[in-house]
């Protein structure tokens, strides 16, 4: 018996038609905003003849310049020697964990102090149980004791409820929140890059790539100096940029048969740009692949694109009783049209939930990315359930 494959179309003339249903109005996109310019500050120092005054455990220690760091009543603290005392100042975190790296940020004298901490904490109680971290980087100039950066790079928090009748304690109810940005240092230069985000149902964290944002270092501090759009798709694919009218346009693909696709229409109900897609193939073993794709070529119209291969995503070969589904489901009853899934068909009822596997073919990265939560996830039967 031939493996069941769940075939979607979406008919020529009403493929740029914006859907009609489950839009989330009330998406959530949590980070914090970038400021123009992170100003340097001023350490405030307290000078000592011996390093006897330390309260707390030595962390780390660097030699140019010969400097302890340690961990103070009120933080991280580092203790420089100048001549024969010790200046001595708090680095303004109080982290559960620590990181310390060097760099020379400024091209002047000795290499920066860059500090990554990070603090997190958890309760449980009853039947319910929540967590909530930070992460962050704070770079220090340990020649003139100016702070050039105090960022917090990430907050992640989640709480769940749990059904404590039931014998695998299930998890009834499940919300996150969070973001998380990469900072990256070169000589007189700083970027900063959203890579994590809440998603539109606040269920669960997404990947991103949001906008580059490109920082120079001067005299004030870090201040914009321009913003860089970020490359969409996986380049480690090799079918990645790839741009076809038609699948035979591509040489190595020729042998490939069509099964269906769609657009992935936005989660924002005021934003009908239709950009990306899904297709959906059989390749020359057999086997079910998924590419997510970008319209591109597009005539005056927004019609006629031509598809650019961001990422794509082999299946294999379907079980005689698992259906790929795709464009038709859900995440906590919203339609989502990123979400690929396999699905095992059981007794008849309008959304099937016994979901094997699932996808997201990632809009905000360009790449299709496992989805670890498979809690809320649904897809709707091809057709009714009959009486």
């Amino acid at each position: 018996m031939k493996a069941k494959i769940l075939l979607l179309f979406l008919c020529s003339s009403c493929f740029f038609i914006p859907v009609v249903y489950g839009f989330d109005t009330d998406e959530i996109e949590r980070y914090q905003e970038l400021p123009d310019t992170f100003h340097i500050t001023k350490a405030e120092v307290k000078y000592f003849d011996s390093i006897s005054f330390f309260r707390g455990s030595i962390l780390d220690s660097i030699e140019s310049p010969q400097a302890y760091i340690y961990e103070g009543e009120y933080g991280v603290a580092i203790a420089i020697k100048e001549k024969n005392k010790y200046a001595t100042f708090y680095l303004g975190t109080e982290g559960t964990s620590f990181d310390f790296d060097r760099q020379n940020i400024n091209n002047i004298g000795n290499d920066e102090l860059i500090v990554y901490w990070e603090d997190s904490g958890g309760h449980t109680s009853g039947g319910g149980s929540h967590f909530f971290g930070l992460s962050g980087v704070i770079v220090y100039d340990i020649d003139s004791y100016n702070c050039l950066l105090d960022f917090q790079t990430s907050e992640y928090a989640e709480g769940g409820d749990v059904d404590l009748n039931s014998e695998d304690f299930n998890v009834i109810d499940y919300s996150s929140e969070c973001y998380t940005y990469n900072v990256e240092f070169t000589e007189m230069q700083m970027t900063i890059q959203l890579i994590e985000q809440t998603s539109g149902d606040s269920q669960e964290c997404i990947d991103v790539l949001g906008d580059k944002f490109v920082y120079k270092l001067t005299g004030s501090g870090f201040v914009l100096d321009r913003k860089e759009k970020a490359e969409l798709g996986n380049k480690e694919n090799p079918l990645y940029g790839k741009i076809y009218k038609r699948i035979t346009d591509i040489p190595e693909l020729k042998n490939w048969t069509k099964l269906g696709g769609g657009v992935i229409y936005p989660k924002n109900s005021e934003n009908q740009d239709l950009q990306f897609g899904i297709s959906n193939y059989k390749d020359d073993n057999g086997d079910m692949v998924f590419i997510l794709q970008e319209f591109v070529e597009q005539d005056e119209k927004g019609k006629n694109p031509k598809y650019k291969i961001l990422d794509t995503l082999n299946i294999g070969k379907l079980k005689n009783n698992e259906l790929a589904w795709y464009q038709q489901c859900r995440k906590n009853t919203i339609f989502d049209s990123e979400i690929i899934a396999i699905v095992v068909a059981g007794e008849c009822k309008n959304y099937e939930d016994n979901i094997v596997k699932a996808w997201r073919a990632n809009t905000k990265t360009g790449k299709i990315q496992t989805i670890e939560n498979l809690i809320g996830i649904d897809c709707a039967r091809e057709h009714d359930c009959e009486d």
